[in-house]
């Protein structure tokens, strides 16, 4: 599912598009992510296509979950901003 490419040469591309988009959403399942990988999909999220958009949603949801970041209870006031706005793009609030 992950591809083997060089995940800081993709980031600090400035390439934008599906192809690099599509790579990104799948970030959220590979354990050596860098929070900091996190937090730069997550500020270009609303540059995606809705698809792609839908998918990173779900990987930063999954990333977020296994490291307890997810419920209101277990992450700061900030933390608590980005799962808001993942849940919109979800649809699930």
């Amino acid at each position: 599912m992950l591809n083997n490419i060089s995940k800081q040469t993709e980031y600090d591309s400035g390439r934008t598009g599906s192809n690099v988009a599509g790579r990104k959403r799948h970030r959220g399942a590979d354990p050596d992510i860098t929070e900091q990988q996190v937090i730069a999909i997550f500020n270009r999220i609303d540059s995606f296509s809705e698809e792609n958009k839908k998918h990173a949603a779900l990987s930063l949801r999954t990333y977020w979950e296994t490291r307890v970041k997810w419920k209101k209870k277990d992450c700061s006031k900030k933390q608590w901003v980005k799962v808001q706005k993942i849940k919109t793009i979800l649809g699930d609030e």
